[in-house]
């Protein structure tokens, strides 16, 4: 009974550390995908759009909208 229980125990803390580590990686991907279109929006004056006070996009007439996460 105390051994399922650690094993267990152990199956959860790594299927969280795990989450946690591809939700990183979600927001480095984010990061270096969208960084250059962001960038290149500068140019052609973009519009911010922030939903919900955590969620931006980026919109110009010419590209259309981008989703850059506000925390990077």
């Amino acid at each position: 009974m105390i051994l399922s229980l650690m094993m267990l125990s152990l199956y959860t803390l790594g299927f969280f550390t795990q989450a946690l580590a591809y939700s990183q990686l979600g927001i480095n991907l984010n990061k270096y995908l969208y960084a250059p279109w962001i960038k290149h929006l500068e140019m052609d004056n973009p519009i911010k759009v922030t939903y919900n006070k955590s969620v931006e996009f980026w919109c110009s007439r010419v590209e259309g909208c981008s989703y850059q996460n506000p925390n990077l």
